[in-house]
């Protein structure tokens, strides 16, 4: 069967899983691993190819490490405050050591027990992050503690991969560990440097879409490459994550991920088909009492730990039960960390269908725990309220941002109107696609963001489902009637400014449901009629002058 063949047919039969799972509101991944099992389980793995379509996949686990890199922020953490590290820390070393104990109580030895305690240790972030974007609950401070945890994850995760790659013993040359680490730390050195310089390339690069979306992908690939040679002796995923972590405090990160995100998706459905596929390859359901186990562990104990961690750190049991909650699943770190551990030869092809299938059982039941919460934690309320601290806990010190302005395009039009909104004392968030605004904005102490608002992340980190009020200058009727709609359906209550060119346009604008439509040409034939009118000696426009001049910086 031919390579097209083998990846249109795998594509396929994964969509059409993911596209049933969804009705029992599961995450896709879920879908793309029940493929793979159908695909292993009537042995049509050999006739896909799926031996090539795994090593296809390694560009997805390339660009899902490098967004990882992108998302790392690490002044998040700074301003998690010392009870959500505590949460984190803790929760990852007694998981770890709890995982290790299992894993040793059910026959397994040596590398094998790491790794199973490793996967039992990270949560998936992108269960937890979609659930909760369906919920609206990613602001609230549940949401907070939760995420914060999971970018300890992802942190500690990144480590445990380079430490892996590092001690393991591939062909040719063996270096001394010394000169690896050395080499390694050069590398990493090396890359953290060029971050200095990306932000002014991205800016250069930043007026069009194309060349963004053509660097990102070409730096991403391109260092995870270097980092692969022999003389680097890291990996393509360590390589993959620094090229992200390079560009994550620049402006343009945002774009770069909502650009990059349906390429990695697509090589990580290859990745996570071939991953259902192999655990028949390896007689996995030999496997499933063991995978039981480690799925109990995830599901009842990892919250258990988070729980009690959360209460002792102060908060209500409420919250602690909910960030407690969303965390009891296998991560797809977990799963990636063992498919390499079992390519380098360290655990056996039945470890990583152990994994799998416990990661597959454990997505499953805690979308539905994360989804209810609220019902389960009423049932036992009164037990766990009992864990509670006395006195101060740590809830007070949590703001939810809401209520703000998003201004879309901050140009001439959209200037005016800013500082028109800051003599209000409006919180104002603006989103644009120059660079040059972006960054003139942000000497000003505003709060601005690079990229389309149409974009998921963009939207999201501009808090468009918690705004009062969002107005947007750019007169392109599809943009305005996309920003329209994503409005009503993420935040009905919103009032919603659009722009537009045409009266026609405007019209169905309104019917959409936009609020208000900034006609320009209509608005700018009002003042100048009102401007004239005013006196004989033309006033008026004197004062549109003078008002224009500022906006314009002359």
């Amino acid at each position: 069967m031919s390579l097209f063949v083998g990846i249109a047919a795998a594509v396929i039969l994964a969509a059409l899983c993911a596209f049933l799972v969804s009705f029992l509101k599961q995450p896709t991944i879920t879908g793309f691993i029940i493929a793979g099992l159908i695909i292993g389980y009537f042995g049509y793995a050999e006739a896909l190819n799926l031996n090539l379509l795994n090593q296809l996949s390694s560009i997805g686990i390339a660009l899902l490490l490098f967004i990882v890199g992108l998302e790392m922020d690490f002044r998040s953490l700074a301003k998690a405050g010392w009870r959500t590290l505590f949460i984190g820390f803790g929760q990852m070393a007694l998981t770890f050591l709890a995982g290790m104990l299992v894993a040793g109580w059910l026959g397994f030895h040596g590398q094998a027990v790491a790794y199973i305690a490793l996967a039992a240790t990270f949560s998936s972030t992108i269960v937890v992050v979609k659930i909760y974007s369906e919920k609206k609950e990613l602001n609230s401070l549940h949401g907070r503690i939760s995420l914060s945890v999971l970018l300890l994850q992802d942190l500690a995760a990144i480590i445990a991969l380079m430490v892996a790659a590092d001690l393991r013993n591939g062909g040719g040359v063996s270096w001394p560990m010394a000169f690896t680490l050395l080499r390694g730390l050069i590398f990493v050195a090396a890359v953290m440097l060029s971050s200095k310089l990306m932000p002014a390339v991205l800016d250069f690069l930043g007026k069009s879409r194309e060349l963004i979306y053509l660097f990102g992908l070409a730096w991403g690939l391109g260092v995870a490459m270097l980092a692969s040679l022999p003389w680097i002796g890291l990996s393509i995923e360590v390589g993959g994550f620094l090229a992200g972590l390079a560009l994550a405090g620049s402006s343009e990160h945002l774009q770069i991920r909502a650009e990059l995100r349906p390429l990695r998706d697509f090589f990580i459905i290859l990745f996570f088909v071939g991953l259902g596929a192999d655990v028949f390859s390896y007689h996995g359901l030999a496997y499933i009492w063991p995978a039981l186990a480690i799925t109990l562990l995830v599901l009842v104990l990892k919250p258990v730990i988070v729980f009690l961690i959360s209460s002792a750190a102060g908060y209500r049991a409420k919250t602690s039960f909910y960030s407690s909650l969303s965390l009891g699943q296998v991560s797809e770190f977990g799963l990636v960390i063992a498919a390499l551990a079992m390519t380098w030869g360290e655990i056996s092809g039945g470890v990583l269908s152990l994994i799998t299938i416990a990661a597959i059982i454990s997505i499953f039941i805690s979308s539905y725990f994360i989804t209810f919460d609220t019902t389960i934690y009423s049932l036992f309320r009164d037990i766990l309220e009992k864990f509670e601290r006395k006195g101060e806990n740590g809830e007070e010190e949590q703001k939810e941002f809401s209520g703000h302005v998003v201004l879309v395009g901050a140009h001439r039009m959209g200037r005016s109107i800013l500082r028109a909104l800051e003599k209000r004392k409006e919180e104002v968030v603006v989103v644009d696609l120059d660079p040059e605004v972006i960054k003139e904005l942000k000497t000003e102490g505003v709060r601005a963001i690079y990229g389309d608002v149409s974009d998921s992340d963009v939207r999201e980190a501009a808090g468009v489902d918690k705004a009062s009020l969002v107005i947007s200058t750019i007169p392109d009727q599809r943009d305005s009637m996309l920003l329209v709609n994503l409005v009503r359906r993420f935040n009905p209550s919103a009032k919603v400014v659009v722009s537009s060119e045409s009266e026609s346009e405007a019209k169905k604008l309104y019917a959409a449901g936009a609020d208000y439509v900034i006609l320009p040409r209509l608005l700018g034939g009002t003042e100048i009629a009102r401007a004239v009118s005013e006196d004989a000696a033309l006033s008026g426009l004197l004062a549109r002058k003078e008002a224009d001049l500022k906006v314009m910086d002359i």
